[in-house]
Parts: structure tokens; sequence; C-alpha cells
């Protein structure tokens, strides 16, 4: 039952151990919830707040829902100025998916925008499910799902993972904490969903934050940051369309270019975007690039500029540094010296001045 780590989760995030579920990635909890709600409810229709993450409608759609996309802007929109514009459709749904940072515009919600939205899905009787997987890397949207949390809203159930925040890709946990109470839920709970070495490291990680030893979070959120600065500056600089978001990536628009897709002619840089034609109200024009540090992200101006025929004299004003040469140490199998080798040359470069 993951209970070490349900512990672990409630402490770091002054919440009810009991009412958090762990799974498989939060792709595991969203399937969950769609069945357990699609059971428990007479009304078989679900809210996505888009454009968003499109596993919400796969899961919603399996589960038997009937799903109503709406565009974030204007539920928000609706809520500060005229709710009765949005209620007959909320008043059909028994489940209302956001997400916030969202993906892949990085927009954050409100805390009065997430308030409004909880008092008008508990109105109808529906249960609003906001994905935070993105919100540790904004100060601004950490504190306020901490606010969120501080002030328990009973319809309100909030998603994370570990694979965001802490680069946990490959290994499945996510976690759910459902402050309407995790048994409508756990009923139907996949046994062995989440395996021992994943909880294990996820232990280790959340034990870290609560001894405040770590400085991921501080580390992580600086590179964002200052990736950010560099990539939006540019972005203006060239007039380029861009979203500012809070997440660890930015959705910009850029056209074809001589008929070819732009992550095609980024392809023959070795450098790889991610096209968002896929997603509600956006089309190929659109683009989202992660933010992985100044010299990647410069790295992605060069190369963006080159492919622009940006000149010289029209260029970033930052200073482009020199790409290390990667060294790659490759062993026959464990222990066969390659930690050796890795200290042997650290010391080496530390010797030299590098």
């Amino acid at each position: 039952d993951a209970k070490t780590l349900r512990n672990l989760l409630g402490e770091f995030w002054h919440f009810p151990a009991d009412s958090i579920l762990i799974g498989a990635g939060a792709a595991d909890l969203i399937s969950l919830i769609a069945f357990s709600l699609s059971v428990k409810s007479s009304k078989k229709n679900a809210i996505i707040l888009e454009p968003a993450f499109s596993e919400y409608e796969r899961f919603l759609v399996g589960a038997g829902f009937s799903v109503q996309k709406i565009q974030s802007e204007i539920v928000e929109n609706a809520l500060l100025h005229d709710e009765s514009s949005i209620s007959e459709i909320f008043s059909r749904a028994s489940v209302v998916f956001a997400s916030s940072p969202a993906n892949p515009t990085g927009r954050i919600l409100s805390e009065k925008i997430v308030r409004s939205l909880c008092r008008l899905c508990d109105s109808f009787g529906a249960i609003l499910v906001l994905d935070s997987c993105f919100a540790q890397f904004s100060e601004e949207s950490q504190k306020i799902l901490q606010n969120l949390i501080s002030n328990r809203i009973e319809n309100l159930v909030v998603l994370g993972a570990f694979t965001k925040f802490y680069g946990m890709a490959g290994l499945r946990l996510g976690y759910a904490l459902c402050f309407c109470g995790a048994e409508i839920f756990s009923k139907r709970f996949r046994p062995w969903a989440v395996d021992a070495l994943s909880l294990l490291c996820g232990e280790a990680v959340i034990r870290a934050e609560i001894s405040q030893k770590s400085t991921w979070e501080k580390d992580v959120r600086k590179t964002v940051d200052e990736s950010r600065v560099i990539l939006e500056d540019f972005f203006k600089k060239q007039k380029i369309r861009f979203v500012k978001g809070k997440a660890n990536f930015v959705l910009f628009r850029i056209e074809k270019i001589g008929g070819k897709s732009l992550e095609s002619l980024l392809l023959e840089e070795k450098i790889a975007i991610r096209n968002c034609a896929d997603f509600f109200s956006l089309d190929d024009s659109w683009h989202r690039v992660a933010l992985m540090g100044k010299e990647k992200t410069t790295a992605f101006v060069r190369a963006l500029s080159k492919i622009l025929k940006i000149d010289e004299q029209r260029r970033i004003d930052v200073i482009l540094p020199k790409i290390a040469r990667p060294i790659m140490i490759q062993g026959t199998a464990s222990n066969a010296g390659k930690s050796a080798i890795c200290a042997a040359l650290c010391k080496i470069f530390a010797e030299d001045g590098l």
C-alpha cells in the first residue's frame, strides 16, 4: 500500500497520508479516477479545460464518459465575469479535468480561479481533478498549490508525479492528493501497480526534500528560469509569438520554412522539439521546447537563428558558450571500473583547473 511513501508525501505536503494514492505514474491515476467515477456517478459527462494532456480524454472515453472540451481561457474569463455562461455545461458533468501549469502552454491557474472552479463544480456535485505535475518548476504555482492544501476543498483531487520535476523518467511513480478522500478510488486500485524500485527512489527523493539538505529544487528552478530568460528574450527580439508559462518548457509558433517543418530542420541540427499539432485548438505551427539550461538553450537559439537566417547583428545579445565535447565511459559489465575512471578524470580535470 506504499505506506512509507504516503507518509513521507503527507509530511512534505502537510496532507493526510490516508488520503494519498500512489500509482504507476500520473497516467495510471488518471485511469483509476476515470473508471472509479464512471462506476460511482450517474452522470457520464466530463469536461476538459484545453489545450491539455491527451491521456485525460483517452481514459475518460475508455471509462464511458462523453467529453466536452472547453478552452481554458474561456472558462477563466467566465468565472471572473459571467459564470452563468458556463453553468449549463458544468451542470451536466460529474468530473472536470484542468491542469496548472498546463501542458503544452505552461500557463498556471490563479488560486482565485481554482477556488471558483471548485465551487462551481461542487454546486453540481462534480469533482475537479487538477493536474499539478509541473507545479514544482515554479515557486508561484507551488505556493498556490500549498495554499489550496492548507484550506482543504472537499471536491478536489491534485495529481503529482516524480517523472517531471525529479527527472525519474522510466520509473513510473505518481500520486494523488484526494481532498474528497481516497476510499472512492482505492477500491478499484490495481494490485501491485507500483514496483519496489520506484517506491524506494520516491522515498529517497522526498526524504531529501524534507531534510532540506537537498538543493535540487533551488538548482532546477534556477536552471529553468535562466533558460526562460534567454529564450523569451530571443523570441521578443525576433517577434516570434510565444506563451509566457511557468513550466520547464515554452510554447511558441513558427510556420513551415521552405515547405519543411521546423522540427525536421532542427533535427538536422541534432535538436529535438515537440510539435503540438495534436493538441486541441493548436496546429502544426505550434511547438514546445524544453528549458534545459543556458548551454542547451543557447544551442537551440543558435540553430533556430541559422534556420531562420537571422544575421549576426540581429541575434540574441547573449554570449553563446561553446558546447563542451562529451566523453563517454563504457564498460563490459558492472564493477568493470567505470566509476574509477570517472573519478580519475575528474581529479585530472580539477588539477588542470577545468
